[in-house]
């Protein structure tokens, strides 16, 4: 089993600690972060976060398309913002592309919004590749993305199969799962090698996972064990101040997840 590499997603985590996205991430760093995730990079001085990754020998694991633009509605536009944050995501050297499928067309059928999902993605999959990166289609829970087009696992795993390309794959986001009420381990089965990137919270509330509000740890250590060895993504709301909240949660997982994070 590869090491253990867990990403704080510094829009939740360190915020506490500096209104200033860079210093914040020199801050993780000092802390013991090695790796980081994030949202959008156009409300980010992209240039100054670059030096700040170089200086603390911090990876970026994944960033999400900014802006989120419909891949149904305004395929065009979809292509365009996924140009644009992989000449991004190659400049700060990030791995992942996070795809939010934006909202779903209420008048098209599923086949054609399904049609305009896969020739989007694969126009838009060339700037990835041009630049280093993957793509990962998310699926978001309709509670809090009530439009949404790509709501399952089972529904971004087809559009994957549609698209046919390994530089596209999926994130199993447990608290979006959890929300959706996902067999999470049944619907991935043996597609472990489709995962680019999972992300973890406590449950129900999104905060820090913990013994009582993780119950997807075996799933998790069972994608592991099945050959997943990328980076595990800390999306959760800290609950205590966001150093003591890393520490706690980088010990908890490293117990349970048997691994050295790194």
């Amino acid at each position: 089993m590869s090491a253990l590499v867990l990403s704080p997603n510094v829009e939740f985590l360190f915020a506490d600690a500096s209104a200033d996205f860079n210093e914040r991430v020199s801050i993780a760093a000092a802390a013991g972060v090695r790796a980081i995730e994030f949202w959008g990079w156009r409300d980010k001085d992209v240039d100054g976060l670059a030096r700040v990754l170089r200086a603390h020998d911090v990876r970026v694991t994944a960033m999400v398309i900014d802006p989120i633009v419909s891949m149904v509605c305004e395929p065009e536009q979809f292509v365009t913002a996924i140009r644009e944050t992989a000449a991004v995501a190659g400049r700060l050297r990030a791995s992942t592309i996070i795809v939010a499928s934006g909202a779903r067309d209420e008048t098209a059928s599923a086949a054609e919004q399904c049609d305009r999902a896969v020739a989007a993605l694969r126009d838009a999959l060339p700037f990835a590749e041009a630049n280093g990166v993957s793509l990962a289609i998310e699926p978001l829970n309709t509670f809090d993305h009530p439009m949404v087009y790509v709501s399952r696992l089972h529904h971004a795993l087809s559009i994957i199969d549609a698209v046919e390309s390994t530089a596209l794959g999926i994130v199993v986001d447990f608290y979006h799962a959890s929300r959706m009420n996902e067999l999470v381990a049944d619907t991935i089965g043996e597609r472990v090698g489709l995962i680019r990137h999972m992300q973890l919270a406590g449950l129900p509330h999104r905060d820090e996972p913990s013994a009582g509000g993780a119950p997807y740890l075996d799933t998790v250590r069972a994608f592991r064990n099945g050959g997943y060895d990328g980076p595990i993504g800390l999306e959760y709301r800290p609950q205590m101040a966001s150093a003591s909240s890393w520490v706690s949660v980088r010990a908890f997982l490293c117990e349970q997840l048997e691994g050295t994070a790194r």
